[in-house]
């Protein structure tokens, strides 16, 4: 399940109503909304690069980046659009700033922190459901310097930030700085002592009053770059730690049942060890809703192992995702950014329940990964499994809270049957043209695979016309994409494309209609 503070904030934010009276600028057309889709879409770029994000509801949703000397970047979601909300730095700055971290204790209470001129001093804001606020926080020793890289909060009195210092003057080794909020002021708390040369804390997970994680690096000749350390109350101690690179991120489902994603893999804590987890890929935020569905900023938990998480073919991609939160269990938001663009993504899975699917026809993009959440209030077990006959995929039957995923790979619309009740959906991935319009002079290179077909089967795409009434047979076999110049004038011409066996006749159903418009 989510997080206590989070489920019941969750739930908070839908019953409260905000009265604030500051209305912030609504972002451009770049900020457009539509459909919640089954895989990672893009919903908005050509912003600052982002680094963090956190939600209390599917409108309530806070993003935080890269800023100014002037200001620091936030950007809100309020179920309809996007706005942008300069906050307050210090005085002074010579360079830039970037917010590194943001956590939403509530609607009037949320906090991010970073850093400003060039690291040279720390940052904390604070949201009060009108403004940001800069809260005063310690102050380092003389020629050292704070640099805070991570936040997070289990109530109101109770947030906790991680970093490292360093002497600035001589340029020294990083070690670990954890500072405490307990509603009235910061706190700089005693560290567990190291005996490696370097370490820093990028990110916690508060359980209890007398429990938190937190999770960064070390360094040094021969050392495992692994940190884990442990908050019991009284005293932080550090905790044997596979190696699985430098930990960026650290999340729990449950006390027992807690994961760090690191470079190298993930390490999970059973209730008496962590051990490592061997992934294709890796992740720098996590967002756990059950112990069988945790979503990373990369690949996907789906209860048995990390699977691989691709976006659409063709769409914009972030070199680097930094954030990923959930706004419910259907409601998934993950940033970053590419080059000097940040880049905010949502993905809704379809829901699989004892009443059927939700929606009925769900949609996914090109070589994109769509996921599918089984409700937690399933009595009985389901499935997701390929209506086709052509066996492409099969969750098995999964309980209540657990997720499965599997990549669009080609154009089509799957049906999907539920093995328990018999009901079905449908999964959509469309075709891609690029340009979408031009004239009968222009080359469009139309796309309807992002692999090759499995091997006893074949892609097969249709074309009508201008002024015709049916398709016609256009490509067929294992290209994956072509290029098409008009050749009936100007008009409208449609393609659709599906997976077929030339052996059985089994196929799936068509795409939907991929319309290119000449002039």
């Amino acid at each position: 399940m989510i997080a206590s503070r989070r489920l019941r904030r969750t739930l908070t934010s839908f019953l409260v109503s905000c009265a604030a009276v500051f209305i912030p600028p609504t972002l451009p057309a770049s900020a457009a909304t539509g459909l919640c889709q089954a895989s990672w879409g893009v919903v908005l770029q050509s912003i600052p690069p982002l680094h963090a994000v956190d939600a209390l509801s599917p409108t309530d949703v806070w993003a935080v980046g890269d800023g100014t000397t002037t200001q620091a970047t936030t950007v809100h979601w309020d179920g309809s659009s996007w706005t942008t909300i300069d906050a307050p730095v210090p005085g002074g700055l010579v360079a830039g700033n970037s917010l590194v971290g943001v956590d939403a204790i509530s609607p009037t209470n949320v906090w991010a922190v970073g850093n400003a001129d060039n690291v040279a001093k720390p940052m904390i804001e604070q949201w009060d459901g009108t403004s940001w606020h800069l809260v005063a926080s310690p102050a380092p020793a003389p020629n050292f310097r704070f640099v805070l890289l991570g936040i997070r909060g289990r109530a109101a009195n109770d947030i906790w930030v991680g970093g490292y210092r360093y002497d600035s003057v001589h340029n020294g080794p990083h070690h670990v700085l954890i500072e405490h909020w307990n509603g009235s002021s910061w706190q700089v708390l005693p560290t567990a002592p190291l005996s490696a040369p370097i370490s820093e804390i990028h990110a916690l997970a508060p359980i209890s009053a007398g429990s938190v994680w937190a999770v960064g690096r070390r360094g040094g000749s021969g050392l495992n770059p692994s940190l884990i350390e442990h908050w019991n109350g009284s005293q932080w101690s550090v905790v044997l730690a596979p190696n699985e690179g430098v930990l960026n991120a650290v999340a729990a489902v449950t006390p027992t049942n807690v994961w760090a994603a690191g470079t190298s893999g993930f390490a999970h804590w059973t209730g008496s060890a962590w051990i490592g987890v061997n992934a294709t890929t890796y992740a720098r935020g996590l967002a756990p809703v059950s112990a069988s569905d945790v979503w990373s900023t990369g690949p996907h938990f789906t209860g048995t192992s990390w699977r691989p998480v691709t976006t659409q073919l063709n769409g914009v991609k972030a070199d680097r995702y930094d954030g990923v939160a959930m706004g419910s269990p259907t409601d998934a938001w993950r940033v970053g950014f590419r080059g000097t663009s940040g880049i905010v993504e949502h993905a809704c899975p379809a829901v699989v329940s004892d009443a059927g699917f939700s929606p009925v026809h769900a949609s996914g993009g090109l070589g994109a990964t769509a996921a599918w959440r089984f409700d937690g209030a399933n009595v009985a077990q389901h499935s997701v499994t390929d209506a086709s006959g052509l066996g492409l995929f099969d969750s098995g039957l999964r309980p209540a809270g657990s997720s499965f995923v599997w990549t669009l790979a080609w154009a089509a619309s799957f049906v999907t049957t539920d093995t328990t009740t018999g009901r079905t959906g449908v999964m959509r991935a469309p075709m891609l043209a690029q340009p979408r319009s031009g004239t009968i002079d222009t080359t469009f290179a139309i796309a309807w695979a992002s692999a090759a077909p499995p091997s006893a089967d074949v892609l097969e795409v249709q074309l009508m016309r201008p002024g015709a009434t049916d398709f016609v047979d256009w490509q067929s076999g294992v290209a994956m994409s072509a290029d098409f110049t008009p050749d009936a004038g100007a008009g409208d011409y449609t393609f659709r494309a599906r997976l077929m066996d030339p052996s059985t006749l089994a196929a799936t159903d068509w795409s939907p209609l991929l319309t290119v418009h000449v002039s």
